[in-house]
């Protein structure tokens, strides 16, 4: 097993897994941050975990999928990438586990139910440390987070939770962020240390 064979196993199988732009980011990030500690919410099949444990040989991943069988499928691709002793994968629901977790953590992977980033992001700020990054996919929704026509229904709790934390984590002076429109947007935070942020202040 490989990374290719992992996406494309994941493509024919219909299980949507992080865009090769996004990817391209998410190493450029791992080579800045070089985190040992990752928390990533959205496992999918694995396929991301496997990249950011391939990248950072020395990283511990904690990981949640609450689908039952991606959950399982992500845990046999895992084994067979040779990282199961530096993942732990749970079958869980994020908003319902984070708040749970005691970090810290280097980097934070958000790629999972965009109708909860806003919600999750006050604990992604508490377990995140200092010169950590958050890596947050898909917050422009196919241009409907920064678009003028209000969505639809179905789409509208989504839209608004993205627009919520965009706007959120765009204006805090405790980060210094980027929303970057290739694929369908991220935005990469990186968490200024406390006195950098004291001296902004003074």
């Amino acid at each position: 097993m490989n990374l290719a064979a992992l996406a494309k196993n994941a493509g024919e199988n219909g299980v949507p897994i992080m865009s090769d732009a996004a990817v391209a980011r998410l190493k450029e990030t791992l080579a800045s941050v070089k985190p040992k500690s990752i928390l990533e919410i959205g496992t999918a099949v694995g396929y991301s975990g496997c990249v950011m444990l391939s990248c950072c040989p020395e990283a511990r991943l904690v990981t949640f999928e609450k689908d039952e069988d991606r959950f399982f499928k992500a845990v046999e691709n895992f084994a067979a990438m040779g990282f199961a002793d530096r993942v732990r994968v749970y079958l869980d629901d994020a908003l319902c586990a984070v708040p749970l977790l005691d970090g810290p953590f280097d980097l934070i992977v958000l790629d999972g139910p965009k109708g909860h980033y806003s919600e999750l992001l006050p604990e992604l700020d508490r377990l995140l440390t200092e010169g950590g990054a958050l890596f947050a996919d898909n917050v422009l929704f196919k241009g409907k987070v920064e678009g003028e026509e209000y969505p639809r229904h179905k789409h509208r709790t989504i839209v608004r939770s993205l627009r919520e934390f965009t706007d959120r984590i765009m204006n805090d002076g405790r980060y210094s962020s980027v929303i970057i429109r290739e694929g369908d947007g991220i935005i990469i935070a990186v968490k200024k240390p406390t006195e950098e942020v004291r001296n902004e202040g003074s």
